[in-house]
């Protein structure tokens, strides 16, 4: 097929194979790509679905693709397929049914709301019946029903739009509307489905500044304003029109005086600037352009100066600002007669008020000279002196009067001793006065009131068991008597105590017990089951031991027989059992000793029979006889009849014993514990035991029991630290509670607490520091020499107090100092800050308050000296080593790192600190201003060419090239594809590196231009055709929109000129149709269509 374009119309012509024409018409402009996968079927039976059965032979329902379909059925012709004659094409040997799908496929991504053109060539194979064709999108039909020609292989077009509307896919079928079953038989080939495209126009507003370029869409570089035209095919085959509509703007030019001072910098030349000279900016004017400014510029200098200035401490002086009142440099910043800063530097010395102390101690009564008149009160006195320096030199005087000390103390000794005081050892109650020395070294009055104590005395009586024993008379007594202790009373004074002492005697108890054999009874401490005498000691009425004598006797049970008979049937309770046979019977009674009576029963069984039986029991106690349960004593009488109908009487003789009951009054001490009750009891109270009497009865035993309570004393004493009392059972002399145990007069235990106080014997350590010179009251007379001095006095308590001082003497000191500092420090000697090497004195006041001399040797030592140089600029990833220089003891960077070099890789401040053998330090720093970046992205995108056409690539601007190739200079010339690179270095040293890779994107066998503009400026003036390949024969024909012939040439190198028998063409699209053949022998034809713009 070959279609002829034109503004409206796309004519679809039939192949040129044959004589006679059908035309569809289908408005579409242009197509774009293929969209169906086989549609010439040239890969087989593949990209698309058929309802109908694939084979190689023909069938009613089947289909097949073949070059030939006379191969499939003999009685079809042998045509050629659509596309090229010699390739495949569908043959269908149609279903007799209407909703069968020959060829159906479904095609994803669809544009919405586009026109896309359907088409399809088919032919008749069998002339009998031409087959129907209906063609539907999405199930929607598409034009009218297709009737295949009469003519066997007569190639005809189905041709239709089909708009996408909101579908994004189109599944386009083929089915058979013929019914008929002979012939119905169809070729198809070339199903084609493409989205149509129309022509557009883009109107673009350029604007360069005057000396700029402007590249067109074209390609063609452009200076001088105007409109230009550039025609494109878009990817969908149809024209597109950019007209570029150009203005060039003027550049503008200024001119400025600007001064500053010096330390100050103007941003000019593209760059903070602080040095004379004339700067040039290049800027952007309001309209974008160039604005160029140049700068002259004027550094004014500055002016400096300097004063030395001294003032005293508490003085100030107007520098730096303010008024100042500190040591130091202060700096002024004035104007001088140019508006620039004058810097006035002040040199401030503050010259220290010395100060002094003393501290002077006085008596009562006495006076010292300070504060300009002679002072008796305590308190602080200040008198101002001028120093050596002409400041004031202030001397604070702590003046402390010492009272004259009085002191009382009362003091008690007992009768017969005796105490100092009044000069004198006294041994007489009154009052005494002692006038001594106190450690200020005044007067202190000690007035003593004397108390002499008398001797006391106690009787106590005390009674203790026959084999105890009780301390007294200085010993353990035992026997009954009177008994003397000498003691320490609650004053310190003798105590007398004298002790009536009474033994009591023991008590002695006989009991005689009886049990039963196999009973236990508790005597002898233990339980007892066989005879004896048994002794127990217990404690008596007056808490002495009482002896327990038992005397145990042990009964013995009895033993009982007696006949039993009963009648023949009948039973009788004996052996624990109702018994029927004749036997021997065991019951186990109580006697009337309470013990253990067997009975023994001979049990006969007798026709008719009667027994009597003696039966005990307790009160409380019941038998059955006589028919119930009886609790009384008496006869019962119980009649029985055998199963002969005997009677069997027995008659019970029953006797109920009484029980027993008795009382006890029993005493204890308290923490002591008495059986009763069933446990051992601690507490009173009334409490009851139930035991078995002689005649085996309850015999109820109840105890009165009463508790009597130990007694116990208190008894605070207080001792010198040193002395000591009996107490606890033994002499302490530790403070402490001691606790003493007798027996009270009812011989229960009787406790004795004394609490024991120790008063302290004072001992005070002082220590004291004088200065070489004076002198302090220790050990009873005032000391100047170091050492341990001890005073002993008596305590308000009557103990001793003992003051140890330790006493040091501080000597005058003279200490010799060599101290260094660095050039421009101070150091503070000789009374003021120094800066000069030489020999200092001070004389200060050591922390004790005495003089200590200081000589200092100064030396003042020299700074480094470092320099980095000037501040720069650096490349972006070069590495700039900033050298500090050698000879320095240490380095350290901003970064706190060390090294003499330290490489920067970034803009910013580059500190270093260095540090000689001395300690002394300097530093500078350098400036990293800017951080210049690499040259990139100056190749041209990577491109497409075509075939080997040479491409040329101009790079301008930098001061030197490196080509792949090895070239220089600033352009370069490539053919065909590859990757290309360049390196490149601009005026400022940077160095960079870009590719441009080449794609050789043709696969045609020559390149057409869709427009051009012969107006005579040299630039697409002539259209023809640029070969990729190379052409054997060649005819080009050039056809107008009315289908006329307007140019035609075999010659390649000679192409339209854009004229018409000699006149300018008509713009607009024309037509051209090209006939060539390739070296191999290949003849082909092309055709499309060119616009021409003028």
């Amino acid at each position: 097929m070959r279609c002829i374009k034109n503004i409206i119309l796309l004519l679809c012509l039939l192949q040129v194979w044959h004589a006679h024409v059908n035309a569809q018409i289908c408005s579409c402009d242009n197509y774009g790509n293929e969209l169906v996968v086989n549609g010439d079927f040239s890969s087989g039976n593949t990209g698309f679905t058929s309802e109908y059965e694939f084979n190689t032979t023909a069938s009613p329902g089947r289909y097949g693709i073949t070059t030939n379909p006379h191969t499939a059925n003999f009685y079809w012709p042998t045509c050629p397929d659509h596309t090229t004659g010699t390739g495949n094409m569908m043959w269908v040997d149609a279903s007799s049914s209407t909703s069968i799908n020959i060829w159906s496929e479904t095609i994803n991504g669809i544009n919405p709301n586009k026109d896309y053109l359907f088409s399809c060539w088919l032919n008749t194979l069998d002339g009998t019946a031409p087959a129907v064709l209906q063609f539907s999108v999405n199930g929607v039909l598409i034009g009218d029903s297709l009737t295949a020609p009469v003519t066997t292989c007569n190639w005809v077009q189905f041709c239709a739009i089909w708009n996408s509307g909101s579908n994004s896919a189109a599944t386009i079928t083929i089915t058979n509307q013929s019914l008929l079953v002979y012939g119905n038989d169809v070729g198809i080939d070339d199903i084609s489905f493409r989205e149509c495209c129309h022509h557009s126009t883009t109107d673009v507003a350029a604007t360069i500044c005057d000396g700029e370029t402007y590249q067109l869409p074209g390609g063609a570089a452009v200076s001088v304003p105007g409109i230009y035209s550039d025609s494109f095919m878009t990817s969908l085959g149809c024209d597109s029109v950019i007209v570029t509509d150009l203005s060039v703007l003027s550049n503008s030019f200024s001119s400025q005086n600007i001064s500053i001072c010096e330390g100050e910098s103007y941003y000019a030349g593209g760059a903070w600037q602080s040095t004379n000279g004339v700067y040039v900016d290049t800027l952007d004017n309001a309209a974008g352009c160039d604005s160029v400014i140049t700068t002259h510029l004027s550094v004014l200098p500055l002016s400096t100066f300097m004063q030395d200035v001294t003032i005293c401490e508490g003085q100030s002086f107007l520098a730096g600002g303010a008024l100042q009142t500190i040591s130091g440099i202060y700096n002024d910043t004035l104007s001088n007669y140019l508006g620039c800063d004058s810097i006035l530097t002040t040199h401030l010395m503050v010259l220290p008020i010395s100060y002094y102390s003393q501290s002077v101690s006085i008596c009562d009564g006495d006076s010292f000279f300070v504060g300009g008149s002679f002072q008796k009160m305590s308190g602080a006195y200040y008198d101002t002196l001028i120093s050596f320096t002409g400041c004031d030199s202030i001397l604070t005087t702590h003046l402390t009067v010492l009272l004259n000390s009085t002191g009382a103390q009362n003091v008690s000794v007992c009768d017969g001793q005796s105490f100092y005081a009044g000069g004198a050892w006294q041994t007489v109650s009154g009052v005494y006065v002692d006038t001594l020395v106190n450690f200020a070294g005044c007067d202190s009055v000690l007035t003593t009131n004397l108390t002499v104590l008398f001797h006391s005395a106690q009787t106590q009586d005390i009674s203790i068991c026959n084999g105890q024993s009780f301390y007294a008379g200085g010993a353990w007594q035992t026997t009954g008597g009177v008994y003397v202790d000498t003691l320490v009373n609650a004053m310190g004074c003798d105590s007398v105590l004298t002790t009536n002492l009474t033994v009591l005697l023991h008590s002695a108890h006989a009991q005689d017990v009886s049990i039963c054999n196999g009973q236990s009874f508790y005597a002898g401490g233990a339980w007892q089951t066989t005879y004896g005498v048994y002794l127990d000691t217990l404690v008596n009425a007056v808490g002495c031991d009482s002896v327990l004598t038992t005397n145990l006797t042990i009964l013995p049970n009895s033993f009982f027989s007696q006949p039993a008979f009963i009648c023949s049937g009948d039973s009788i309770f004996q052996g624990g059992a109702y018994q029927k046979v004749a036997g021997t019977y065991y019951d186990t009674l109580i006697n009337f000793l309470g013990c253990d009576s067997v009975l023994i029963t001979q049990l006969t069984v007798l026709l008719h029979s009667a027994s009597v039986q003696q039966v005990n029991i307790c009160d409380g106690e019941s038998f059955f006889a006589g028919g119930a349960l009886q609790t009384t004593s008496g006869t019962y009488i119980d009649t029985m009849a055998n199963m002969a109908g005997c009677d069997s009487v027995v008659t019970t003789n029953l006797m109920v014993l009484p029980a027993s009951a008795y009382l006890q009054h029993i005493s204890i001490c308290g923490g002591q514990a008495f059986y009763c009750g069933g446990a051992a009891q601690t507490q009173s109270g009334v409490y009851v035991d139930t035991l078995v009497n002689f005649l085996g009865c309850d015999s109820v035993l109840t105890t009165d029991l009463s508790i009597i309570p130990n007694s116990s004393f208190a008894q605070d004493v207080a001792i010198c630290t040193g002395d000591s009392v009996f107490a606890g059972g033994a002499w302490q002399h530790q403070a402490g509670i001691y606790t003493d145990h007798y027996f009270n007069y009812l011989g229960c235990d009787s406790v004795l607490t004394t609490n024991l106080v120790l008063l302290p014997v004072f001992s005070t350590q002082v220590n004291a520091v004088i200065c070489e010179g004076e002198s302090y009251l220790a050990g009873g007379s005032n000391q100047s020499q170091p050492g341990v001095y001890v005073d002993s006095l008596h305590a308000m308590t009557g103990c001793d107090s003992i003051v140890t001082t330790t006493l040091e003497v501080i000597l005058k000191t003279t200490t010799v100092v060599y101290p260094s500092i660095c050039q421009g420090e101070q150091y503070l000697a000789g009374g003021m800050l120094q800066t000069m090497p030489g020999t200092y004195y001070d004389t200060l006041t050591s922390m004790a308050g005495c003089d200590s001399a200081v000589i200092t040797h100064l030396t003042v030592n020299p700074n480094p000296v470092v320099a980095l140089g000037n501040d720069t600029s650096i490349c972006t990833g070069d590495t700039l080593f900033i050298d500090a220089g050698d000879g320095y003891q240490s380095y350290l960077w901003q970064d706190q790192s060390g090294g003499r070099i330290f490489p920067a890789t970034e803009t910013g401040n580059y500190r270093v600190t260095v540090t000689n053998v001395f300690g002394c330090a300097a530093y500078d720093t350098l400036v990293v201003v800017d951080l210049y970046p690499l040259p990139g992205n100056f190749l041209l995108s990577d491109t497409v060419i075509c075939g080997n056409i040479p491409v040329t690539v101009s790079v301008p601007g930098f001061v030197k090239y490196e080509w792949f190739d090895g070239s220089a200079s600033a352009a370069n010339t490539f053919t065909g594809e590859g990757s290309y690179w360049l390196k490149v270095t601009d005026d400022r040293g940077c160095t960079g590196a870009d590719t441009i890779n080449l794609e050789n994107a043709c696969t045609d066998d020559f390149l057409m231009p869709n427009a051009f503009s012969p107006n005579q400026d040299g630039l697409n003036d002539m259209f023809l055709p640029i070969p990729v390949r190379a052409f054997t024969e060649y005819d080009l024909k050039i056809f107008n929109r009315w289908g006329m012939l307007v140019f035609e040439s075999e010659n390649l190198s000679q192409g339209w000129d854009g004229t018409e028998q000699g006149d300018n063409g008509e713009l607009g699209a024309y037509v051209w149709k090209m006939d060539y053949t390739l070296e191999d022998g290949t003849r082909k034809s092309a055709s499309g269509s060119v616009l021409l713009l003028r």
